[in-house]
């Protein structure tokens, strides 16, 4: 429904949804930033500069996860959602990044769709998980009822 920002009061997304359901069980919850990792997954540290290259359906959202993160972003290169990067993309895209001094930034979704043919050198993974904020042990507690 709506991005929900670290801090941010559920209160009003969920008063207005429960206009429209008002019988439903409501919760909300976040993409919480964990830090970055490498493409193998390997924590990763002294990121300070990103170019995000993404193939997300919500490319903002990205953005707003990497300014989360705490990182300047020098630029992006958006993809349609799920596409699959190329060596020849790969390449120009660590071009662009390495021009801005910055490393280049993708989500978990995208980084699964890197060329296994390609280095992962000069790449980093913004590492999320899902948080809730209000309302999700009544939803897990549900979800487990109807199994």
């Amino acid at each position: 429904m709506s991005r929900l920002g670290p801090n941010e009061d559920p209160a009003p997304i969920l008063g207005e949804a429960k206009r429209f359901a008002p019988a439903a069980l409501l919760a909300a919850a976040r993409h919480r930033v964990r830090g970055l990792r490498t493409l193998a997954g390997e924590p990763l540290e002294g990121v300070a500069r990103a170019w995000i290259l993404t193939a997300t359906g919500n490319p903002g959202a990205v953005e707003k996860s990497a300014r989360e993160a705490g990182l300047d972003v020098a630029g992006r290169s958006i993809f349609r959602d799920h596409h699959w990067f190329g060596a020849a993309e790969v390449a120009r895209e660590r071009r662009r990044a390495e021009a801005a001094r910055a490393t280049l930034l993708l989500t978990a979704k995208d980084a699964v769709r890197w060329p296994r043919t390609e280095s992962p050198q000069g790449a980093a993974v913004l590492a999320v998980e899902w948080e809730w904020v209000c309302g999700g042990p009544d939803v897990e507690a549900r979800v487990v009822e109807g199994l």
